[in-house]
């Protein structure tokens, strides 16, 4: 009859399996492992689409974090290196411009939104402070809650086709107006992450010269602020100094297309102000008048968006058995009915692949040589085409990090 072990050696044998386990565990993990890193893999050569219309920055910047925190560091090219780039890239700017507002096949949307608070500048007025504090908040909150009050005083169009006919602002910009310049490709978010790469931002400053504002109080806008405040003043020796002009540009440079335009205007505006007989209270002496300076920015935003099809590729690998959504970028007006365009995808070899309405293509079967999808779209009188070599392997696909 066998002795019964006793606990220790019991627990010594258990823990002799375990350590053999975890040990055989490893053993398959690095096999694994191994097997992964050294495996064959499939490159995809120039698949990203790089830019159109190549622009030289002014500026570029890196991030690190060796203090345990991203930091960023951006370097600059120097004013004559800017001077030097800045007539092509202000011609290219100024020609997207144009080109987008008078095409039929761009929808054009523009508004003004005016800044309503946090200005380094506090407004000069006769009245007693707790009452200028009750002014500014009654203004700072004017446009909150999609009331728009002064938004709406502002020409404002919503997907407008050829608006060069409509009233969007007329590049009337020369390059002798233009004092500084700034490009660069991509931004950086609050927490130091790079994005946006597909776009370029091309910032102008500009002369404040380039402002008339002496025609300010005869122009359309001013008559709609008149009107506004009828109710609770009148203004009269009303000036406006200029104080800053900017340009900001941002272009996807994928597709060679302006993806919007927003032009600041900066002022200090002066004027004697009489108040209403429901506000005359707050009149500072006997004459009626209130003397005010203050300063005002206000900003026009023209936005674009282009009709077409484009891949948002150059290439694309997949395996035999896939079914892949093709990277495309389709356009058409909001809501468009399906019978008002026609959108369709050829490869070079159907017995290869098939590709249905939606754009998702099926692997069929392998193939050493690639293949050639063409996109066509056909819509209001335009027709646009491109192209997206597809290659068939049987390997992984080696991703943008290697791996």
């Amino acid at each position: 009859m066998k002795k019964p072990m006793n606990k220790v050696t019991k627990r010594i044998l258990i823990a002799l399996l375990a350590i053999v386990l975890l040990g055989s565990c490893f053993t398959f993990v690095g096999l694994y492992a191994h097997n992964e890193l050294t495996k064959p893999r499939f490159k995809l050569e120039n698949a990203k689409l790089e830019p159109v219309h190549p622009l030289t920055v002014t500026e570029t910047s890196t991030v690190t974090n060796d203090t345990g925190r991203n930091e960023r560091k951006t370097e600059y090219i120097s004013d004559a290196e800017k001077q030097k780039l800045l007539p092509d890239t202000f011609n290219y700017v100024a020609d997207l411009y144009k080109k987008a507002v008078a095409a039929d096949n761009v929808e054009t949307s523009w508004h003004t939104d005016a800044k309503l608070k946090d200005y380094s500048e506090a407004p000069s007025t006769p009245f007693p402070e707790k009452d200028v504090e009750i002014m500014q908040y009654i203004l700072e909150h004017a446009d909150e809650n999609d009331k728009n009050r002064v938004k709406s005083l502002y020409p404002q169009a919503d997907k407008v086709l050829s608006a060069d006919k409509e009233g969007v602002y007329a590049f009337d910009l020369t390059l002798e107006d233009v004092t500084d310049i700034s490009v660069r490709r991509g931004s950086y978010n609050d927490k130091n992450e790079y994005e946006n790469d597909e776009y370029y931002f091309v910032d102008l400053t500009v002369d404040p010269s380039y402002i008339d504002a002496s025609s300010i109080p005869g122009s359309e806008v001013y008559r709609h602020f008149e009107e506004a405040f009828a109710s609770a003043l009148t203004a009269d020796k009303v000036s406006f100094e200029v104080t800053g002009v900017k340009f900001a540009f941002k272009i996807d440079h994928r597709f060679n297309e302006l993806a919007s335009l927003e032009i600041t205007r900066s002022y200090r505006v002066t004027a004697d102000v009489t108040l209403t007989d429901s506000f005359a209270a707050l009149q500072a002496d006997e004459s009626g008048k209130a003397h005010v300076e203050l300063p005002y920015e206000a900003t026009e935003k023209i936005e674009f968006r282009y009709y077409g099809a484009y891949f948002t590729a150059n290439s694309i690998a997949e395996k035999k058995g896939d079914m892949q959504a093709l990277p495309a970028r389709v356009t058409v007006k909001d809501e468009e009915a399906k019978e008002n365009f026609s959108l369709t995808f050829e490869p070079s070899d159907p017995s290869v692949v098939k590709i249905d309405e939606d754009g998702v293509m099926t692997v069929l079967k392998d193939t050493d040589d690639p293949l050639t999808v063409r996109m066509t779209l056909e819509y209001k009188g335009h027709t646009y085409t491109d192209d997206l070599t597809v290659f068939i392997t049987e390997l992984e696909v080696e991703t943008s990090d290697g791996n």
